[in-house]
């Protein structure tokens, strides 16, 4: 069995204490990149969009659905460049593994 990821360790974290602070979680709400920065310490590009959601009470499970996907398998000229480049959240809004600009990695080098 695999372990956990810095970066999925890090959710992890941040999903426990806005479970807990309810400050911190109405941040992430409504300011989410200022709440990562606060939380890893590295500067979180304005570029890079997040949106944190919270579930409904009345609601019994929520999907996150994918990207609606080019039905001619088609990649756009910012996939291409993201793949040809080995770009990351760091630099573009994509992830990738094992990329040196995590959201922990970057939070270690800098703190």
């Amino acid at each position: 069995m695999s372990s956990p990821s810095n970066d999925e360790r890090l959710i992890a974290d941040i999903t426990a204490r806005a479970a807990i602070d309810r400050e911190f979680r109405q941040r992430l709400l409504s300011n989410p990149n200022d709440a990562l920065t606060e939380v890893t310490g590295v500067n979180v590009p304005a570029a890079f969009k997040v949106k944190f959601v919270e579930k409904d009470p009345s609601v019994d499970a929520m999907f996150v659905l994918p990207d609606l996907l080019d039905p001619n398998g088609e990649l756009s000229a910012e996939e291409l460049e993201a793949v040809a480049g080995g770009d990351c959240w760091f630099t573009c809004g994509n992830t990738c593994q094992g990329c040196s600009h995590s959201i922990a990695t970057e939070s270690r080098v800098e703190n």
